[in-house]
């Protein structure tokens, strides 16, 4: 942690401004560039210039890269899905260093990938934080996202190809898809199709293995007075079936982002406080399970089972006779998963 603290010192001199004899050790001159054109006051951050959102408090580092309301948006929304808390961070360097430790314990082969991406989101949060203070413009969290997206995809073909790094400007985000647990682990992904013209919809959940293999499924008609109170309902059913097949080492992954984040930081919704205490309470009764959020794309074949079954045009048992849409779901999600495992 102590080397982490001190490498950030290095770069980022207080009083001075950006080190570039430090850069210069471990960036390139193209990105030394992009970096020395972030404005950066030699002064402390300066509050008399207040964000959207934001009270009027002691500015601290912490403050502007985790604690901010939208920063906190952007690092929960982007794929890392983290939640700074004014709890959970004490500073910025142990905080990142705890990150950091908990996704070597988790991800295995990608963690260099996991870290990369931490650190793409930091640089954007930074510069959008700066453009916001000096520009008066408001911060767009999911454009924080974004750009940092592209920033790791671009880096992603770089390392990739770097004989082809020159050959084309062109760069493009790769699609969201559904990546595998580790092995070992379960992961059961959730949704749920609404339909306020019938007061209800459908609920869905999929399981399936670290290889892509589909260990079981369900799908629900339900009634429903809105989007979010299907969603939870959804994610419920789904830890009942978990608990009533005794698995563990399970993680459940939706893309409602309000449910999730509720979920992780133990938020109340008045709408749906009475699910939200049931999944929590399920969840306590199965071994090493947790939730996250993911994008609609990477949500593809249960969206599909969701909205198949709202529309009344699936049945229970479709796990015998799969429609030509959910099989073609499952054989690109296996084919991209085969891909990403063949490539680590």
């Amino acid at each position: 942690m102590n080397h982490a603290v001190t490498f950030v010192k290095e770069l980022i001199t207080e009083g001075q401004g950006w080190n570039i004899n430090e850069l210069r050790k471990h960036f390139d001159g193209g990105i030394i560039g992009k970096i020395i054109r972030t404005p950066m006051g030699s002064t402390p951050l300066r509050r008399d210039i207040m964000l959207p959102g934001e009270s009027r408090e002691p500015e601290s580092t912490e403050h502007a890269l985790l604690l901010c309301p939208w920063t906190r948006a952007a690092w929960f929304g982007a794929q890392v899905q983290c939640c700074p808390t004014a709890h959970t961070v004490s500073s910025f360097g142990k905080w990142i260093m705890d990150l950091f430790k908990n996704m070597k314990a988790c991800t295995g082969t990608d963690y260099e990938l996991c870290i990369s991406k931490v650190g793409f989101l930091a640089w954007e949060v930074w510069k959008a934080r700066n453009h916001a203070v000096h520009q008066r413009s408001k911060p767009n969290p999911l454009l924080v996202i974004y750009k940092a997206k592209q920033i790791e995809t671009e880096f992603a073909e770089m390392a990739e190809e770097p004989a082809k790094s020159f050959v084309n400007d062109r760069r493009t985000v790769r699609r969201v898809t559904w990546r595998p647990p580790l092995p070992g682990w379960i992961k059961c992904n959730v949704d749920a199709a609404f339909l306020a013209a019938l007061s209800g919809g459908a609920t869905a959940a999929v399981f399936r293995d670290y290889a892509g293999n589909l260990l079981t499924a369900s799908n629900f008609k339900i009634a429903a007075t809105s989007p979010l109170v299907a969603e939870a309902l959804a994610v419920r059913v789904a830890l009942i079936i978990a608990k009533n097949f005794q698995l563990k080492r399970i993680i459940f992954e939706s893309d409602s982002l309000i449910l999730i984040q509720a979920l992780k930081s133990k938020a109340s919704i008045a709408e749906i406080q009475v699910i939200l205490d049931d999944i929590l309470d399920l969840a306590r009764h199965i071994s090493n399970c947790g939730f996250t959020w993911v994008p609609r794309d990477g949500n593809a074949l249960v969206h599909e089972v969701a909205k198949l079954s709202a529309d009344g045009s699936l049945q229970q048992d479709w796990l015998r006779c799969k429609p030509q849409t959910i099989t073609n779901i499952l054989k690109r999600e296996n084919d991209m998963s085969l891909q990403m495992a063949n490539r680590s």
